[in-house]
């Protein structure tokens, strides 16, 4: 994760747009697409050129390594949770999803085999049919 996040801050344009495709994009289909002509077609999704680094990630990205919620997750307990996590996330890779549901009493984790961590644009409608179901049983 870190050479790939750093190649998304370094180089070329271009390369810096590869480079966040292969951090949305499970490893296994990389080989599959034309990672330029992905990065034009989900651009809208994302409102931004792919290559350009919006202001205040690195803030973002410090924050979410200092903070530390873990002890209050408890609280969540009789809430109904889902967890979701992507087989292949390198940004959140699933272990960090299995440890985030063990720690609230009752939470369902589910884990989509050859997802990644862009799995909201790349899985919608098994997304959509998860979420559904959870919403559905409240």
């Amino acid at each position: 994760m870190l050479w790939v996040g750093m190649r998304t801050s370094i180089g070329t344009r271009a390369m810096r747009r590869r480079a966040f495709v292969e951090m949305i994009v499970p490893r296994s289909k990389l080989g599959e697409i034309d990672r330029d002509a992905y990065a034009r077609e989900v651009e809208p999704v994302f409102g931004r050129d792919l290559g350009v680094r919006p202001p205040g990630v690195m803030k973002q990205l410090r924050a979410l390594g200092r903070h530390d919620a873990s002890e209050r997750l408890g609280a969540l307990s009789g809430i109904p949770t889902l967890v979701v996590s992507g087989e292949e996330d390198i940004v959140a890779p699933p272990a960090q999803g299995r440890a985030l549901a063990a720690a609230i009493d009752g939470a369902r984790y589910v884990e989509l085999e050859g997802a990644a961590h862009g799995l909201t644009i790349t899985r919608t409608d098994e997304l959509h049919a998860l979420l559904d179901a959870h919403f559905s049983q409240g």
